[in-house]
């Protein structure tokens, strides 16, 4: 799984037995060998440590965060 600002799959919290689980639920059929897409949506850093994107992504910032 990968990041992406064209993700195929978004996240959820669901409570199940008492604990919260993230889940990965797809925005559409994806097709056998498509890479599983997601925004992790970190919050901008300042820091000078940013973890870069490789989503491809007409639109991508270059980075995570």
């Amino acid at each position: 799984r990968v990041t992406s600002l064209q993700p195929n799959c978004y996240t959820k919290i669901l409570v199940l037995d008492g604990k919260k689980k993230i889940v990965v639920l797809s925005k559409r059929a994806i097709q056998p060998g498509e890479e599983i897409t997601y925004d992790y949506q970190f919050a901008s850093e300042h820091a000078r440590n940013k973890i870069p994107c490789k989503c491809g992504a007409a639109n991508c910032a270059g980075r995570l965060n």
